[in-house]
């Protein structure tokens, strides 16, 4: 969600007590959608609907702040993503996004297991468990950083980047 769905809010992340790991700031609860994002969610769920997750993270320092996290960010998409979002479509993660995935199938991630995120690290993490990853570029991350051919840029149109996604789906399906 961070960084894709919802704008990416540098200043939760900054000093030694950020808000983001401070309970009862509900940090997550109001941030602002990324319009190109939710569009984009919205025409993929309506041709696949079975086949997408939210997975975000939460943190693991603390049982209560991660508590307060998922609940925020699922009151967020149902706030912000309308009536295709479904509870059972979101995963709140405290590990790898690949761990847990690979969890569920019993088995390694195939190329037609895509994430689409912002965080090189998790897009790595995906990719060498065997997913196709997409980097997100959100105004505040860049290409230079990214080597794959997979990337979806927010000044683009959500309708640019649907037809560019789901080519890509049918290509890796």
């Amino acid at each position: 969600m961070d960084g894709v769905l919802v704008k990416y809010d540098r200043k939760m992340y900054e000093g030694d007590n950020p808000i983001w790991l401070q309970v009862g700031k509900h940090a997550f609860r109001n941030l602002k959608p990324d319009p190109t994002a939710v569009e984009l969610f919205k025409d993929v769920v309506r041709v696949l609907p079975n086949d997408v997750k939210i997975l975000t993270s939460i943190s693991d320092k603390n049982p209560e702040i991660a508590i307060e996290q998922a609940v925020d960010k699922m009151l967020w998409c149902g706030d912000n993503l309308g009536p295709d979002f479904k509870p059972s479509m979101f995963m709140a993660c405290m590990t790898e996004k690949s761990d847990i995935i690979m969890a569920i199938k019993g088995m390694r991630l195939s190329k037609s297991d895509i994430l689409i995120d912002d965080y090189n690290k998790r897009l790595y993490s995906w990719a060498s468990a065997g997913g196709t990853p997409f980097k997100y570029l959100n105004g505040i991350n860049s290409i230079q950083s990214w080597p794959s051919c997979y990337y979806l840029d927010s000044d683009e149109s959500s309708e640019q980047l649907y037809r560019y996604f789901m080519d890509c789906y049918l290509m890796l399906n």
